[in-house]
């Protein structure tokens, strides 16, 4: 006698992750285009960085953001992506004003993945609506639409602190050189600001980290010492050489003590 069996798929792991990342997508392309379609870009900060962006790429120039040929000082990655999709994509004013929403797409993913890390560990179905949550703020998806280099800032951010959070729960110490690269990129972002985010989590990890398994906390320090060191030097090797070219480092310190790029 013949009996049929029937075998059963196994639902995939990552149909869920795919599914999230198409939703996350589809409901951040929305109020972007609404914006791109229904208005320029306004007077003001807007105005401005497009300004700056256009001076620098009629210049040739990548180290030091000019508006009038002036230098100004603020943080110029923001200045980079822009012109680097001008490269591929010509001068286009949509390009500049897509930006924020990718790296705001990118800081939903991250802010799931931190939540993994330090929330909800073991509860998948929470950190995949986290995303869906911080969509349904008003601020967070109208800053989404607005042409300034503030998601740049919390994109690198949340990427800082989930490699803490790796460090945290892997103890695996060797994350720091993870952690110096997000430093680094995020000076280059935002200035000091990502350190003022950062750094006081870092520092004050044994009280967030109770009841946890005993952490070297000696090495903790060494760790997060080294990578804040090597996040430095990344941020000295465009500071240094665009201070030479602005004039004087006099013209780019506020980028360290008056972090606050928008208004910079």
């Amino acid at each position: 006698r013949w009996t049929a069996t029937v075998k059963t798929r196994k639902p995939s792991r990552w149909l869920p992750a795919v599914r999230l990342v198409a939703t996350v997508i589809a409901l951040v392309l929305l109020p972007v285009i609404a914006s791109l379609v229904t208005r320029p870009a306004w007077p003001g900060d807007e105005s401005r960085f497009l300004a700056m962006a256009w001076e620098m790429w009629a210049r040739g120039e990548w180290l030091v953001p000019r508006l009038n040929g002036a230098p100004v000082a603020m943080a110029p990655m923001f200045f980079w992506v822009v012109q680097a999709g001008w490269s591929v994509l010509g001068v286009v004013e949509w390009w500049p004003r897509l930006v924020p929403a990718l790296f705001m797409l990118g800081s939903l993913l991250l802010a799931a993945r931190l939540a993994v890390f330090v929330f909800w560990p073991g509860s998948a179905t929470l950190t995949r609506r986290l995303p869906l949550a911080l969509l349904g703020g008003f601020f967070w998806v109208a800053s989404a639409t607005l042409l300034t280099p503030d998601f740049l800032t919390v994109f690198f951010t949340l990427f800082a602190l989930l490699t803490l959070a790796w460090m945290w729960r892997t103890r695996d110490l060797r994350v720091w050189l993870l952690l110096a690269l997000a430093l680094g990129l995020g000076l280059l972002a935002s200035g000091a600001l990502i350190l003022l985010y950062v750094l006081p989590v870092a520092l004050l990890a044994p009280l967030w980290a109770r009841g946890t398994v005993t952490m070297p906390w000696n090495y903790w320090y060494i760790d997060i010492a080294k990578a804040t060191l090597v996040g430095l030097v990344i941020f000295g090797f465009w500071l240094v050489p665009a201070a030479g070219r602005a004039g004087g480092a006099a013209l780019l310190l506020p980028v360290l003590t008056a972090p606050l790029s928008t208004h910079a």
